[in-house]
């Protein structure tokens, strides 16, 4: 790429809006918006704020403005690789908006972005947990502890570590001196690290501002806009909680923490780590240069950046589901997100197996969303399949809007509800959502959410999703070892007899048969008597239109079974287990959890006399 020599920030700005497709006036406003406010909460307009902006400054601002890109990137990457080595790809690619792009478009914005240098990482907290370290104090000590003989802040100069006090008397006068050296991150282990590097992260944002305290409370109180709570590094934010002498307060904790014993050091860092853990990371401080961002912008997946948020709300849905075991879908290698539908993941290990779909269109008759016309078709949805149907548990549709359309999601909740009487709806924006809608029809109110703020960087918006997808969905159920000898049988025996009603109609046993699915298996219903040979597909069904027997004696039924098949597998109760008993004493039984009752049985015809 050609250098290009920008004369001050502005020219800056406008060569990487046409070198990266950024539509300052358009779908990008938000970004802009966003850039205006961390170089000035109350410019008039970002043109102007640009031209009495250094370029270093500019380019800081820029970086920690795009970096939740950079962490969404690195989820659908770390999404593919997980894809790709549970089915054995090595070349998977993602269609979004009808483009091609693969694993290394990813890992060639990765590569640029992690070789920019910074001064350090730190957890991407929000407002709230920006007090943790004082959480923990009082979780491990109480109000007091770590205090002298209960000093206020008018007292919190005294700490004994030369430069600590030196900066706590500073702050006393409302200035901000550099972090002191004592309380390097270096010098505390794990969590406390953390802290400190918090404190050095705010404090670096303050002194490129050359902002003294009043000065920063004052910009709090002159601007219309409001703090991003999401953020706890928004100079708002931090001037929000420097109300409440947030850093001064940080940092006399850590002068305190650092001369207590090594184990009451280490319990503190250890409770704080716990909880920085939850948090993604973001990078401070960045020594970047033009060419850097240029280089970041031109890329085609930047280029889509707005597409591919989509494909990252799916790998919150994966995500939200883990330690269920989750088969990706894809037409050798290719996984679609364009405008079509597409079985993107099933859920192997739910109760009910549990699929997932992008752009499904569902009729619906006179939808009230502008566009719709006799249908809906939402960007994601949860189904699961009962009986000769599918149905649909969950859905998830997907905004990147930089402010609330309160008629688009009014309307867009209202069209899938009723377009999916059985499901949840759920609308997320990388944007606020606003509160609540109270007006609502009455049958679908109580099914429809919204989520703001759904973002990388955002953890209480990414576990609140994960949690409602989490149980509608449900803990994994674990898949047996035998599962294993079942599949290698010849043919299935199920004991349809009316002491196994409850059984039959157990999470259990349905999550058996969805284990069967892919398998081509015949099932046989006996009780005393062959009563029927069907596939697992279709055995819910027969179930559904059959009566349970009256008696259970099996002998007969498994001996002629045998006859045909060289081993086979029963599922049956203790009475049916006792019936086969005389067989042969090489009878397997399998334990199942919670179900003492059931027999899992296998049987060869070398068993039989």
């Amino acid at each position: 790429m050609k250098d290009e020599v920008y004369r001050n920030s502005l020219s800056a700005w406008k060569g990487l809006c046409k070198i990266g497709g950024i539509e300052p006036r358009g779908r990008d406003e938000d970004l802009a918006l966003q850039l205006q406010n961390t170089l000035d909460q109350n410019a008039q307009d970002l043109e102007t704020v640009l031209e009495a902006t250094s370029t270093g400054l500019f380019l800081q601002s820029f970086f920690q403005v795009i970096q939740p890109f950079a962490l969404m990137f690195q989820d659908v990457l770390n999404f593919f690789e997980r894809a790709g080595a549970r089915n054995g790809q090595s070349q998977w690619r993602v269609s979004v908006d009808n483009e091609l792009f693969n694993l290394q478009h990813f890992e060639e914005y990765l590569e640029i972005w992690n070789n920019i240098e910074y001064e350090f990482e730190v957890p991407a907290i929000d407002w709230r947990n920006a007090f943790l370290p004082n959480n923990v104090r009082i979780e491990i000590g109480g109000h007091n502890y770590l205090f002298d003989n209960n000093v206020t802040n008018a007292y919190l100069n005294s700490t004994g570590i030369e430069d600590v006090d030196a900066w706590l008397m500073a702050y006393d006068e409302n200035r901000y001196t550099p972090f002191p050296e004592s309380l390097h991150p270096d010098r505390f282990s794990a969590g406390l690290n953390d802290a400190a590097r918090i404190v050095m992260a705010a404090l670096s944002i303050i002194q490129r501002r050359e902002l003294n305290r009043k000065e920063l409370i004052s910009i709090l109180r002159s601007t219309s806009c409001r703090p991003d709570k999401c953020d706890a590094f928004d100079l708002l934010t931090i001037a929000q909680n420097e109300t409440d002498h947030w850093l001064q307060y940080t940092v006399y904790y850590l002068a305190k923490i650092i001369n207590r014993p090594e184990q009451e050091r280490t319990r503190f860092g250890e409770k704080l780590a716990s909880a920085y853990a939850d948090f993604p990371r973001k990078r401070m401080g960045a020594v970047i240069q033009i060419k850097d961002l240029e280089k970041i912008v031109s890329l085609p997946v930047w280029r889509k950046r707005h597409e591919f948020y989509g494909v990252w709300v799916a790998t919150e849905i994966e995500r939200a589901l883990k330690g269920h075991r989750i088969t990706i879908h894809h037409d050798e290698g290719e996984l679609n997100f364009s405008f079509k539908e597409a079985k993107i993941a099933d859920v192997e290990t739910s109760r009910q197996k549990v699929s997932l779909f992008s752009e499904r269109r569902v009729p619906l008759p006179n939808p009230v969303g502008k566009g719709r016309i006799n249908s809906v078709q939402p960007d994601f949805g949860l189904w699961t399949q009962e009986l000769q149907s599918d149905n649909c548990v969950l859905i998830v549709e997907v905004k990147h809007y930089k402010k609330r359309s309160r008629r688009n999601f009014r309307d867009a909740l209202i069209d899938y509800a009723n377009a999916h009487p059985s499901a949840k709806v759920i609308l997320v924006n990388y944007g606020p959502v606003g509160s609540e809608f109270d007006d609502l029809p009455s049958p679908i109110k109580n099914r429809c959410m919204m989520i703001g703020y759904m973002n990388p960087e955002n953890i209480n918006s990414k576990n609140n999703f994960s949690s409602i997808v989490r149980e509608i969905v449900g803990e994994p159920v674990l898949i047996g070892s035998y599962m294993e000898q079942v599949t290698s049988s010849d043919i299935i025996v199920v004991d349809s007899s009316y002491s196994m009603k409850d059984i039959i109609q157990s999470d259990w046993f349905i999550d058996f048969i969805h284990q069967l699915e892919s398998n081509p298996l015949k099932i046989a219903l006996v009780d005393s008597s062959i009563r029927a040979i069907v596939t697992s597909s279709s055995l819910m069904d027969w179930f559904s239109k059959n009566d349970y027997g009256s008696s259970t004696s099996l002998l007969n039924p498994v001996t002629e079974l045998l006859k045909i098949h060289k081993q086979i597998v029963i599922v049956t109760d203790q009475d049916g287990w006792g019936d086969l008993k005389s067989i042969s004493t090489t009878i397997s039984k399998f334990s199942i959890d919670n179900f003492s009752d059931i027999r899992l049985l296998q049987i060869s015809n070398s068993d039989i006399d």
